[in-house]
């Protein structure tokens, strides 16, 4: 399944988390199973469309449902 979103919000909210976790765009890719230049094309929010195993994989790593990373903008909220 693909996840496609229509704006960079997602990516914001990824590279937010990311940061704030204190992790490197290079060890969230290594552990989501993704290429470097993907995480950095969807953080930048040039890459709309994302697996949904992905997304998942992303939501629990840091513990929040897909719905928050998605329509939520995180840095107002944590």
């Amino acid at each position: 399944m693909i996840f496609v979103t229509n704006d960079d919000g997602m990516g914001k909210n990824i590279r937010y988390l990311r940061q704030k976790m204190g992790i490197s765009r290079q060890q969230l890719a290594q552990r989501m199973g993704i290429c470097f230049r993907e995480l950095c094309d969807i953080e930048e929010g040039t890459q709309w469309e994302i697996d949904g195993a992905v997304l998942i994989n992303i939501c629990q790593f840091f513990h929040i449902p897909p719905e928050t990373l998605v329509e939520k903008k995180l840095e107002k909220f944590l």
